[in-house]
């Protein structure tokens, strides 16, 4: 095989190397491409009004990651008319939009976004006052967690790797070419 022939072989795993990190990051990122996609959505599947519980999806605690949004929704027939959200005092402040006076009213969704400087581990303690279909208040106490996104770092890794070897390729080309 010609010194030519392996250049260009080199130059095309490189070229194949940068396509498939575009698709691990635009794939492997929560599933979704899109940007101002929700990354976190809690389903509020149903409310107890015998011990003022909301069950939750995901259930426990939710993960959350820097600059990602968290979106709250009401499932059908949950028993869950509307809602609003505020913080618990000591907790950590993760969310932009709660940095506001408590919202005064019930709402039928709700959505937030992750601060980027929010502590890596960082726990949310929150209150989801809510109200059944009959008009009745309640309070429930979820909490979510601020995590890291190991798939960044992945994606930088995979970026390092390539300019490595686009820099690799340009410093040794004259060996490619002319050996």
């Amino acid at each position: 095989m010609s010194n030519l022939m392996r250049l260009f072989l080199f130059q095309l795993f490189l070229l194949i190397l940068f396509f498939i990190i575009l698709r691990v990051q635009n794939s492997m990122s929560f599933g979704k491409v899109d940007v101002a996609a929700v990354d976190l959505k809690i389903t509020i599947v149903k409310g107890d009004v015998s011990n003022s519980s909301l069950i939750l999806d995901p259930a426990g605690i939710g993960d959350a990651y820097q600059n990602k949004k968290v979106k709250w929704v009401i499932a059908a027939g949950s028993n869950v008319g509307s809602f609003f959200i505020t913080k618990k005092d000591g907790s950590e402040q993760i969310f932009d939009w709660y940095d506001r006076p408590p919202w005064p009213f019930y709402i039928k969704e709700g959505k937030a976004t992750v601060k980027g400087d929010a502590p890596i581990g960082s726990i949310y303690d929150y209150t989801i006052h809510w109200k059944d279909t009959a008009g009745k208040k309640y309070h429930w106490d979820p909490k979510i967690a601020v995590k890291s996104d190991s798939l960044y770092d992945l994606d930088l890794l995979f970026y390092i790797l390539y300019l490595v070897s686009a820099m690799v390729s340009f410093i040794f080309r004259k060996r490619f070419l002319y050996k």
